[in-house]
């Protein structure tokens, strides 16, 4: 019979109440445990408190279909201690660490008619920027900058955020593998509130997924964000960067940042285990990465490129990733890193 544990775990799901544990919940922020509400679905309450004190609070509505997606909500979040190094493709390995508020009102959506994806989104947003938390004896940004040197880092900033995104999936899933070619690219303008400068971005993404048998197989990734300013300046913390699970396993989140990123990646993952009843697999992977930051895309020159390279593993299911660990080598160091949600 099951035992206690294992019990209340279930009443609380049959109540609504869902328990959970997360790798991240944004830039530096470490595990966090997180929270699910949700008795009068779709309306839904969720939030989440990590390692470092960042945390992060969501109320609203949800609602998905295999091919569509809607919610609309409100959000409070802190990433409490955000790494920043300078705006540049060569700044020194010199960490300052700030705090980032921001509320969020929005509604968003989603729809898919295979292979062509769609989304879009209409957010307000508010942030400011201070202190970090719980990081005494380690640099602050706000007190090693100057206001005039970072725009965003004195005062809130406020904009109505609209984005539009399009992709075409040709890809398909055999046994534990994607198969096949993604390509996506998403328009986002910040529309400044209050006088607040405008701007906005462009950012394409290019997934080639080519299976070497049933267990091995190579992924590649591109990906590119340019940001351009309309009138006035971009807040630092809204500039591309380059660094972390998604860029460069090498360099921890927001190593480098400028207006245009580029990033090139390449992994082979190879099947190590697979439990009895086909359901599980536990891969390896090896991964080599190339990126670089600058103010334009063509202005990145050979000496900005900087290399990642990696290992760790990744568990699987038929219907998608449960989670991976990795350790990261690049000029500066070592990086580790876990991704993935659980929840009982």
């Amino acid at each position: 019979a099951p035992g206690f544990v294992v019990r209340a775990i279930r009443a609380m799901g049959e109540a609504g109440v869902h328990p959970g544990l997360q790798s991240s919940i944004g830039p530096r922020s470490g595990p966090a445990l997180a929270l699910r509400v949700d008795p009068l679905s779709p309306i839904e309450l969720e939030a989440a408190f990590s390692m470092r004190a960042s945390q992060r609070y969501w109320i609203g509505g949800r609602v998905e279909r295999e091919d569509f997606g809607l919610e609309a909500g409100a959000a409070w979040q802190r990433d409490a201690q955000v790494a920043f190094y300078g705006i540049g493709p060569d700044t020194p390995d010199r960490q300052t660490l700030y705090r980032r508020d921001r509320v969020e009102l929005g509604l968003s959506s989603w729809r898919r008619a295979a292979p062509l994806m769609l989304e879009g989104e209409i957010t307000y947003e508010d942030n400011l920027v201070g202190a970090p938390v719980w990081a005494s004896g380690q640099l602050s940004t706000p007190e090693e900058f100057a206001a005039d040197e970072l725009f965003g880092l004195d005062g809130r900033l406020r904009y109505v955020r609209l984005g539009i995104g399009a992709g075409l999936d040709f890809t398909r899933r055999v046994g534990f593998q994607d198969r096949g070619v993604r390509l996506f690219a998403r328009g986002t303008r910040f529309e400044g509130v209050d006088g607040t400068d405008s701007f906005h971005r462009l950012s394409f993404q290019a997934h080639g997924l080519a299976p070497l048998n049933r267990r091995q197989l190579l992924a590649l990734h591109a990906r590119t964000d340019l940001t351009r300013e309309d009138s006035g300046r971009i807040p630092f913390y809204h500039l591309s960067a380059l660094g972390g699970e998604a860029t460069a396993i090498g360099y921890p989140d927001t190593r480098f940042t400028d207006r245009d990123m580029i990033s090139l990646t390449a992994e082979w993952r190879y099947e190590i285990w697979r439990d009895i009843h086909n359901t599980t697999r536990l891969e390896s992977f090896v991964y080599f990465g190339e990126g670089a930051v600058g103010p334009r895309i063509g202005e990145i020159d050979s000496e900005d490129w900087h290399a990642s390279y990696g290992f760790g593993f990744r568990a699987a299911q038929r219907d998608g990733l449960l989670g991976l660990l990795y350790l990261g080598f690049s000029a500066e160091g070592l990086q580790f890193g876990v991704g993935g949600e659980w929840t009982p």
